[in-house]
């Protein structure tokens, strides 16, 4: 199988992702059924994903950031940081951590 490249891939992959999450089951990674699945194919597969989500009525809360450490990233081969929605239904309120957020926003 070729490098994931057509809208169809990116939203069966995205499907695939989403069935996996509601059934709450492991999969292959994508990778390894695609090695030439790629950063800029991830994130089209993203926006699938948020896409979905948001007409489930799902609302975006805020972007979680993965390999901000940048000596690990040849371990991972990575060579930037790497960011996710983050979901309502998905995360817990925090009370404390939400007066600190309007502190931010002041």
């Amino acid at each position: 199988m070729g490098p994931v490249q057509r809208t169809e891939d990116t939203v069966g992959i995205a499907t695939r992702l989403l069935d996996a999450a509601e059934a709450v089951s492991l999969i292959p990674t994508i990778s390894s059924a695609d090695p030439g699945f790629d950063l800029q194919t991830a994130y089209r597969v993203l926006e699938s994903i948020a896409a979905v989500r948001r007409g489930e009525g799902w609302q975006c809360v805020g972007r979680k950031i993965g390999f901000t450490n940048r000596s690990i990233w040849a371990r991972y081969g990575v060579d930037r940081p790497m960011w996710a929605h983050i979901w309502d239904r998905t995360a817990l309120p925090l009370p404390g951590l939400a007066v600190h957020a309007r502190r931010l926003h002041s």
